[in-house]
């Protein structure tokens, strides 16, 4: 039997829809993660200030259309304020390769990923039509500097 295009998507949407989080991780694994990419510590202390420790959560959801909710704070309760709340569509094009697109630009970041045991691997590839600022490219790796964990809600 052959799979129409839409069962393949929803299959995977599935896989997604739901909360996924981090938990609280050393604030220097963003620090690692964002310096691995190319960009300057000088763009991790500004997202980061004195974290301690750090955490992103991402809600996958369907309700007309499919959008994510991301966001990401200081999780040591220093004075960080956290990442404003992204509430962006998302597209699923590959079995592993989501494209998210932000409301604000109107730029598409595409992300590859797989869901293994519970958890979500994020990899930030590329932002379009245009890259996205070092500034913004930063803030982009703090969401995936972690695999999130499925979470009961």
């Amino acid at each position: 039997l052959a799979t129409s295009v839409f069962d393949y998507h929803s299959t995977f949407r599935d896989r997604l829809t739901g909360d996924w989080a981090t938990g609280p991780i050393p604030s220097r694994r963003v620090r690692v993660a964002i310096k691995a990419a190319g960009l300057t510590d000088a763009y991790a202390t500004d997202i980061l200030k004195d974290a301690r420790l750090w955490q992103t959560r991402m809600t996958f959801l369907i309700n007309n259309g499919t959008t994510v909710q991301i966001r990401a704070w200081d999780a040591s309760g220093g004075p960080v304020q956290p990442i404003p709340v992204e509430t962006n569509p998302y597209t699923l094009i590959s079995p592993n390769t989501l494209v998210l697109t932000r409301r604000a630009s109107v730029t598409k970041l595409t992300f590859t990923y797989r869901v293994q045991g519970g958890r979500l691997f994020l990899h930030f590839e590329k932002a379009q039509p245009r890259p996205l600022s070092d500034a913004a490219t930063a803030v982009v790796i703090a969401w995936t500097a972690a695999p999130l964990r499925r979470t009961g809600s």
